[in-house]
């Protein structure tokens, strides 16, 4: 329902992507946190629904499916892909989806290697590189062990991962650096577009923030870039300030023990939000 929209305590009507995309975001509210947890209990049923069974996704992690691989299902022998098809006219949360899995998992799905080994680290994509002695990119080497179907673990993966890393894998930063994010941790609205010179190239706000967003809000490139293309990149919002959405009543970070269930290890993983939002938090 892309019109579904909630009342919170103060009478306000936001939708559920405005609440994912913004008032979670802009108020740092952390999954797990009370403040979370109040809000899945007031707007879980609103905004979130049942999806269809994925065969290859389990604990809240998606895995790759071998599509021509041979299994017994429902006593005939078919593909994991005919499997796949035939589970995902039932939900997710559905016994017959939970035992499907159970059933095939092992069979039918496996975990991909990952260039970069370690989840702390992220794929430099267009980074240029020789691999196998030809002129490659990273995305060149990620897409080679993805169609040889290369498993975590294997000989191979391992090797790739020794000999590519290094040029291929950066490290996430903990605080990742925004453009357009304010000292006190608001964010102004971005001029994405806005062509300005950086690292002696013209290019829009946009490219600058996506390069500087492999680096630490508080490190050097991403201070110095903010001081020098805050008043072309970045604007306030409407009303021409900063302005964050009021808490529903109480959500506070002051507030004592909450007596709200806490809905973080309830298992919502495989629920989607509805309006297109983009966080996972209000329907974990």
């Amino acid at each position: 329902n892309s019109e579904a929209v909630v009342m919170t305590d103060d009478g306000q009507q936001m939708g559920c992507s405005e609440i994912e995309n913004n008032f979670i975001g802009l108020n740092q509210i952390t999954q797990g946190s009370k403040e979370c947890s109040i809000l899945q209990q007031q707007h879980f049923n609103n905004c979130c629904y049942d999806v269809p069974c994925d065969l290859c996704e389990t604990d809240e992690r998606s895995f790759e499916l071998l599509v021509q691989s041979p299994v017994m299902y429902d006593s005939r022998n078919r593909t994991c892909g005919e499997v796949a098809v035939l589970a995902r006219d039932v939900l997710s949360q559905s016994d017959v989806c939970k035992t499907t899995k159970h059933n095939v998992f092992d069979k039918c799905c496996y975990k991909q290697c990952n260039l970069c080994g370690d989840s702390g680290w992220a794929i430099d994509w267009n980074r240029q590189l020789t691999y196998d002695n030809l002129a490659s990119s990273c995305l060149d080497v990620f897409m080679n062990l993805r169609s040889e179907r290369i498993q975590d673990g294997d000989d191979k993966c391992l090797s790739i991962q020794y000999s590519v890393s290094n040029e291929c894998c950066y490290k996430l930063p903990t605080n990742q650096c925004s453009l357009c994010q304010a000292s006190n941790g608001t964010f102004l609205n971005t001029n994405w577009n806005t062509e300005v010179e950086y690292q002696d190239r013209r290019m829009t706000c946009g490219d600058v923030n996506a390069i500087l967003s492999s680096e630490e809000l508080d490190g050097e490139l991403c201070v110095g870039a903010r001081d020098n293309f805050w008043s072309q990149c970045c604007t306030p919002q409407e009303g021409g300030e900063i302005s964050l959405p009021i808490l529903p009543s109480g959500v506070s970070d002051k507030d004592g023990l909450s007596s709200w269930p806490d809905y973080g290890d309830m298992g919502f993983g495989n629920f989607i939000k509805r309006n297109g939002a983009l966080s996972p938090s209000l329907c974990l």
